[in-house]
């Protein structure tokens, strides 16, 4: 009986010992697979950064983003052109504008910076206040027979209707005067600096010549400084010519040939006169 309970007792040890080796193996296997499942996981998370680094590269690509603040003027391709160097979108930024007028040589002792400027945008009916910012000493082409000179006109907090590209008639006063006397500028002649000759009618065939001293020049008008009188008639030099409207102002523009007008009279009417006629009332 001993040697039978030995023999028992000896292959249960036995089986025992077999089961803790089986449990230790399947601990080890566990935990390979749960490390093989991090390191799947983790290359997963790498790939997707490296997806969404590449969607925010392509989201930058696609995006264009304006070096400055502003409003889009024009756009000249659309969703799915090729871009190329020559076209690109313009942006109306905020702040002044800026328009560039030429100054005919003969008209640059006239033009200044700080000088007053109406510029009246096109399809517009009223027009901005500006200023003369800089006038160049460079002449826009140096071949010309007839240079002219580029003149910045700054308009401060412009409308779109001023956006870049955009085409304006600036008007400079380079010259005002006030309840001035004017005369149509067909009655002076000889002008020489400030000085011009008139033909005063005295009668009705008598006419004698006067030195006067001129100031302001506007469209069809001299101010008449000193030499006449208000209510003298003055002989026109063309006859046939029609005598300037009533306009109580008259303004000088640069236009698309770069013409000047002169200057700009504010106040005063004129009176008397007759349209094509030969003579012509001074008015105040």
């Amino acid at each position: 009986m001993q040697a039978s309970k030995s023999a028992g007792t000896s292959s249960t040890s036995s089986h025992g010992s077999t089961g803790s080796s089986t449990s230790t193996t399947s601990t080890t296997s566990q935990a390979a697979a749960q490390a093989s499942r991090v390191a799947s996981a983790a290359v997963a998370v790498l790939q997707d950064q490296s997806a969404v680094s590449t969607a925010q590269a392509n989201l930058a690509d696609a995006t264009l983003v304006a070096p400055v603040g502003g409003v889009v003027a024009s756009i000249p391709f659309s969703v799915g052109d090729t871009a190329t160097t020559s076209e690109a979108v313009i942006i109306s930024a905020a702040g002044d504008a800026d328009i560039t007028v030429d100054v005919p040589i003969s008209d640059m002792s006239l033009v200044k910076s700080g000088l007053a400027a109406q510029v009246t945008p096109d399809g517009a009916q009223t027009a901005l206040t500006g200023s003369v910012a800089t006038v160049s000493l460079l002449p826009v082409s140096s071949t010309a027979s007839t240079p002219s000179y580029p003149a910045v006109v700054t308009v401060a907090n412009p409308p779109i209707a001023l956006a870049t590209g955009s085409q304006a008639v600036v008007a400079l006063t380079v010259a005002s005067a006030t309840n001035a006397l004017r005369v149509p500028t067909s009655a002076l002649s000889g002008l020489a600096g400030n000085t011009a000759t008139a033909i005063v009618l005295s009668g009705s065939d008598s006419t004698s010549s006067v030195s006067v001293q001129v100031g302001a020049v506007g469209d069809g008008w001299a101010q008449i400084v000193s030499g006449l009188q208000i209510g003298q008639q003055v002989v026109l030099a063309d006859n046939q010519a029609t005598l300037p409207s009533n306009s109580s102002t008259s303004t000088g523009r640069f236009g698309s040939g770069g013409g000047f007008g002169g200057g700009s009279f504010t106040g005063g009417t004129r009176t008397g006169g007759t349209t094509g006629g030969s003579s012509s009332r001074t008015g105040g």
